[in-house]
């Protein structure tokens, strides 16, 4: 579904209703599908791995503003020295729009 830029949406109440019982919830689901997709893209642009994805995904979400606030996050968890400066330096997520 990840590469569909129309998915399909599946309504089951009525299966429901008759006693079925889906073989997995998407709670339980979804940590697999992130622990894949993040060994599949492991060193390599998801771009590339999952380019029909790519085509039209990168309109869906405010990257930029999304990599700002990571980024202020990660500033906010640096840790401190007794000086008040940062004792470890993170670099800035590279930005989506670009290849890092």
């Amino acid at each position: 579904m990840w590469s569909d830029p129309n998915p399909s949406v599946l309504d089951t109440s009525a299966s429901v209703a008759v006693g079925y019982q889906p073989a997995v919830t998407y709670a339980a689901a979804t940590p697999k599908l992130v622990e894949a997709a993040l060994s599949e893209t492991a060193g390599r642009d998801w771009r590339d791995v999952y380019p029909r994805f790519a085509s039209y995904a990168t309109g869906m979400v405010d990257y930029a503003a999304e990599d700002d606030l990571v980024n202020r996050l990660r500033t906010r968890l640096v840790p401190k020295g007794a000086d008040g400066s940062p004792n470890v330096q993170r670099s800035p997520l590279p930005r989506h729009g670009g290849r890092a």
